[in-house]
């Protein structure tokens, strides 16, 4: 039995100079829309909170992103569209995990620490082969080096990508959805799962339970 299951693929980035101001501008940029949108969340809320249901007023996700625009232009903030709007939509994830685990308002971003990260569609971005090792990212007309330490599944399609830093160091992580071979006979009652986000990879062992 074939089934399609998604999975995250995280590889070390070797951006040069220009590259790595790149990136770091779309995760300031990334941080700022975040800020933005919550910002606008909590407003809404307060607003929302004591009308009934039907009196309560929401803003599209056009009319969001219009002011994300218009914010990030008055300080004459460069940005990509698709930055813009991922943040925008982890903005919209985290205000809804809030209501649904009970835990308070998510928190904003702060851009001074070292550890950043923004999130990219599956459209606009390349990847070129170079040797066994490595491979090239091409985004942006640049082509940042990516060590590839294992291939992607065969016949796989990629979703987003989400690129990150930490400690002076840059990760891109895939979000792959793909077709596996399961077998049918397999005993679930001792099968483990996982929940992960695409920026954390969890090597799963299975383990005969006696």
């Amino acid at each position: 039995m074939r089934k399609s299951i998604t999975l995250g693929f995280k590889y070390r980035m070797y951006p040069n100079k220009t590259q790595k101001e790149l990136l770091d501008h779309q995760m300031f940029i990334a941080n700022q829309t975040y800020n933005i949108c919550l910002n606008l969340k909590q407003k809404e809320w307060e607003s929302n909170k004591d009308l009934e249901k039907n009196d309560r007023k929401y803003l599209k996700q056009s009319q969001i992103d219009k002011i994300v625009k218009d914010k990030l232009s008055e300080r004459n903030l460069p940005f990509k569209t698709v930055t813009t709007q991922q943040a925008r939509k982890n903005s919209e994830k985290a205000y809804k995990n809030m209501f649904e685990s009970g835990f308070g308002s998510p928190k904003f971003k702060n851009s001074s620490l070292e550890k950043q990260s923004f999130t990219w569609n599956n459209q606009g971005f390349k990847i070129v082969d170079n040797n066994k090792r490595f491979k090239y990212l091409r985004l942006w007309g640049e082509e940042i080096l990516v060590r590839f330490h294992r291939d992607l599944p065969e016949n796989h399609k990629i979703n987003s990508i989400h690129i990150s830093r930490n400690n002076g160091n840059y990760f891109v992580s895939f979000s792959v959805t793909f077709d596996v071979s399961i077998d049918e006979n397999i005993d679930i009652s001792k099968a483990i799962g996982i929940d992960l986000n695409i920026e954390n990879i969890a090597l799963v062992v299975g383990i005969s339970l006696l």
